[in-house]
């Protein structure tokens, strides 16, 4: 008969050492499910931050645009900055930022002589006379320190600024690699 108790015995002690492991696996099941929960939160968080911070970019550009369509020469200045500022914080819009600004400066500075309908080149006593390119036209200037300064690149954009009037420019430290200066006067 003690052999009979003994067994009884045994197997309540092996009910209750299953019940202890299923307690104990079900209160972790809720701390993991939580972890997996926190994990999850931190990702949509993240993932939220990062597009409000696209959005942030995205505003930022068109406001700066805008600023260049400005006829105030101080209000493109100021969108040729923002634009300097978002290539700065926005590695994958440099490209973009590089090419409105050749474009800015194609368009406000054209050099036009030499073409078959355009102006003949100017007298060397008009060129001695001329004033510095930051004078005529800060904000292409500008652009053009900006676009001298942007950070090195695997992914550099050829610039094509053929055919702009850079006379009197000075540009000490500017790095244009990869910029096409065709029929661009002289710097």
């Amino acid at each position: 008969m003690a052999s009979a108790e003994k067994r009884v015995e045994l197997r309540q002690a092996q009910a209750r050492l299953q019940e202890d492991a299923r307690a104990t696996l079900l209160q972790g099941v809720p701390q993991g499910v939580g972890g997996l929960l926190l994990v999850a939160g931190v990702i949509a968080t993240w993932r939220q931050v990062q597009v409000s911070r696209e959005g942030q970019i995205t505003e930022r550009f068109t406001r700066a645009i805008d600023q260049l369509g400005s006829d105030k020469q101080d209000v493109r200045l100021g969108g040729i900055y923002a634009l300097e500022r978002i290539a700065n914080d926005s590695p994958a819009d440099r490209r973009t930022v590089a090419a409105v600004l050749a474009a800015l400066v194609r368009n406000r500075v054209p050099w036009m002589a030499g073409l078959p309908d355009g102006p003949q080149h100017p007298s060397p006593i008009t060129e001695e006379r001329l004033p510095w390119l930051e004078h005529r036209a800060s904000d292409v200037h500008t652009a053009l320190l900006v676009l001298g300064r942007r950070p090195p690149s695997q992914d550099t954009l050829q610039l094509f600024l053929g055919r702009v009037d850079l006379r009197a420019a000075y540009l000490p430290d500017a790095r244009l690699p990869n910029t096409s200066l065709r029929h661009a006067t002289r710097v």
